[in-house]
């Protein structure tokens, strides 16, 4: 295993920010903001992917809380579960996530694509919530 994917906080909140975009893919299905954050390179452009990801989260939000209303029992458990995901990455990731690379410059494309990968695997939550969705963006 590489250095970086040992650093166990580095690891957790690159899996917070999987599952946010896991969760902007199943809602809106647009694949260029994960391809932004799995292909950064740099350090100031894997930040910009993750301002640019960041940007949608009312909007997301906002359609779950939409969908709400109509759901049944089994599906507004699968919306809780991505307002959840969208709730538990916050402001101190990003600190962590900056603060870990920044001295690690070269970690940039291994834990960049690490996450672009894991917010792409399609899982439970994202099969049921592009049926909630009917496949709209």
């Amino acid at each position: 295993m590489s250095k970086v994917l040992e650093d166990s906080s580095l690891v957790e909140t690159a899996d917070k920010l999987a599952k946010y975009l896991h969760v902007v893919l199943s809602v809106e299905y647009d694949i260029d903001v994960i391809d932004r954050v799995a292909k950064a390179r740099r350090f100031d452009d894997f930040l910009e992917a993750i301002y640019n990801a960041l940007r949608r989260k009312f909007t997301v939000e906002r359609k779950i809380r939409d969908k709400m209303s109509e759901a049944n029992e089994r599906e507004k458990e699968f919306l809780n579960s991505a307002l959840n995901y969208i709730k538990n990455f916050n402001p101190s990731d990003i600190e962590i996530l900056r603060s870990r690379l920044i001295a690690q410059s070269s970690s940039i494309k291994e834990i960049a694509s690490y996450i672009g990968s894991k917010s792409i695997a399609s899982t439970v939550l994202f099969d049921n919530l592009r049926r909630i969705f009917g496949g709209e963006g």
